[in-house]
């Protein structure tokens, strides 16, 4: 289950796009530290796998066709699983800097985000003077496709509330070795 303030849950709107980059990372940089993540980012995986482990103790691993999509303030370490890690990076910033996990998606159709991101790096570098709408429209069509991705059950609050409670009331009252 995802935090209440998932990018999911949150009606956000991208205030501003900040980079778009294609990049690669060579194994001689197997382990790479992010202190404070100063935007929130997504980012397209082209090629090879790599895990990203947060300050939480959350974890997922990503392959080519998934999109990650990096909180801002995040803290992480990633992990290089294979020689050549390649990707499209995308650094932007929501309308608000609310609390956010970062996750993982794989989009039903890889091809189409993958089109999708380098549409969004072409136009990020093109000079026209309606590039950056055509940037916004293919951002948010991205972030369309993480929302439609993303298999998140909606609980209420109140819901929520009640399964902390029961949990909380479990993990106090039963040990693992009183169930056997």
């Amino acid at each position: 289950m995802m935090g209440k303030n998932d990018i999911v849950k949150n009606s956000l709107y991208i205030h501003k796009i900040i980079n778009v980059i294609k990049a690669r990372i060579q194994n001689s940089h197997r382990l790479l530290h992010t202190d404070n993540r100063h935007s929130d980012a997504f980012v397209y995986i082209l090629a090879g796998s790599c895990t990203y482990k947060f300050d939480d103790g959350f974890a997922f691993t990503v392959n080519k066709g998934d999109i990650v999509y990096l909180a801002y303030h995040s803290v992480y370490t990633m992990h290089l699983q294979t020689e050549n890690y390649q990707f499209i990076f995308c650094d932007f910033e929501f309308n608000e800097a609310s609390d956010r996990k970062s996750n993982v998606y794989s989009p039903k159709n890889p091809s189409d985000a993958e089109n999708l991101f380098y549409k969004l790096l072409k136009n990020h570098t093109s000079a026209s003077k309606t590039s950056f709408t055509e940037c916004m429209s293919i951002l948010y069509r991205i972030y369309g496709m993480v929302l439609m991705t993303s298999h998140v059950t909606y609980i209420g609050t109140i819901s929520e509330n009640r399964i902390l409670e029961a949990k909380k009331y479990i993990d106090t009252n039963f040990k693992n070795n009183s169930l056997s």
